[in-house]
């Protein structure tokens, strides 16, 4: 091949071959030595195209496959759940009711239509209620607080059975599907997406957007009325009873405080191990004071109590603000806080010692 006679014909330094370029078409050819004849070069896009096909033809390796698969199959973790089921209920046991004890544990989630609490009291196909109920949070962190405070107790001090309370799961769905309506199985629907755990939802509107501010507004005051905010105010393991007596009923009988601080340890021990009960005979709100081993049992013990009914009258219960003293009188009841005191001075004593 005389290439040097024909201008069209360069050699290519890259390829090592040579190259003609047609005038008129503007194609490149290519020319094979082998078989002695000029192949047209196909260009960079068609190049492209031809390795992309390439790709898809080409076996997938073991490999990619089980990287594939491992992602397929890998499962996703759970969205925490902001709902609590409630079942023992008594059957005529309240929305109000409900929402004033469960509210105690965190913000209850509205609807963002129509303002209501998210609480279902589960009726059977009759209407009659069924002894059991939904509560749904605006944040799933208020979940297992409401589980371990209500769980197993007595949501009225004059209910003679206890209310079982649990992390709300998908079995009560099933449960409950076939006697719900739509509106009933949106609210259910909707305990999975409260809080930050939710799914990524449509584009709220300017009044939901209002509405969920709101919330979070609410649940900034709840936050700021935290039983565990007040502890540098208050000691942890001293419960104040009120209403236990009346004075009346003191000077009427001297036997009334020790059989009254017995009845009131007894109650308490219940709960968990006591240390100390202190009756202060001479406070006409009727104030004994009991003090627990663990700030867990302390804090039990105020909510189980407030609004129980001893001796006719209806307690109210929290926790001892640091300072507040209370009035009684010196008398051989005062035994078992001396000692106490003298054990908690000796105790010091130790700890310097060491």
């Amino acid at each position: 091949m005389e290439a040097e006679s024909d201008p069209r014909i360069a050699f290519s330094q890259i390829t090592g071959k040579w190259i003609f370029e047609d005038d008129e078409t503007g194609l490149e050819y290519e020319y094979d030595e082998e078989l002695g004849q000029w192949n047209p070069v196909p260009d960079k896009e068609e190049m492209e195209q031809q390795q992309r096909a390439y790709e898809k033809r080409r076996p997938e390796s073991d490999e990619n496959r089980e990287k594939k698969k491992i992602k397929t199959e890998q499962p996703k973790a759970p969205k925490p759940t902001s709902a609590v089921y409630v079942s023992e209920l008594p059957l005529d046991i309240t929305f109000e009711e409900l929402e004033q004890t469960f509210s105690k544990f965190g913000v209850i989630a509205e609807d963002l239509k129509t303002g209501e609490k998210k609480i279902r009291l589960y009726k059977d196909e009759d209407g009659r209620p069924k002894g059991d109920a939904l509560v749904i949070y605006f944040k799933p962190e208020s979940v297992p607080l409401a589980v371990e405070l209500m769980d197993d107790t007595k949501i009225r001090p004059t209910d003679e059975k206890n209310i079982r309370v649990q992390k709300a799961d998908y079995s009560y769905k099933k449960n409950h599907h076939h006697n719900n309506n739509n509106n009933h199985e949106s609210l259910e629907n909707s305990a999975d997406k409260e809080g930050s755990g939710g799914e990524k939802r449509k584009q709220l509107t300017a009044t939901e957007k209002r509405k969920i501010q709101k919330l979070n507004n609410k649940l900034a005051d709840w936050d700021d009325d935290d039983p565990d905010k007040d502890i540098p105010k208050r000691n942890p393991r001293v419960v104040v009873l009120k209403h236990v007596f009346a004075l009346k009923e003191l000077e009427e009988d001297v036997a009334a405080a020790l059989e009254i601080k017995q009845d009131i340890r007894e109650g308490c021990e219940d709960i968990g191990p006591v240390t100390n009960v202190v009756l202060y005979d001479q406070e006409p709100e009727g104030v004994v004071t009991v003090k627990f081993k663990s700030e867990e049992d302390a804090l039990q013990c105020v909510h189980r109590m407030d609004g129980r009914y001893f001796g006719g009258r209806a307690l109210e219960a929290d926790l001892l603000e640091v300072g507040v003293k209370y009035a009684k009188s010196k008398s051989a009841n005062d035994d078992e806080e001396e000692e106490e005191k003298r054990l908690d001075e000796f105790g010091k004593w130790l700890e310097k010692r060491q």
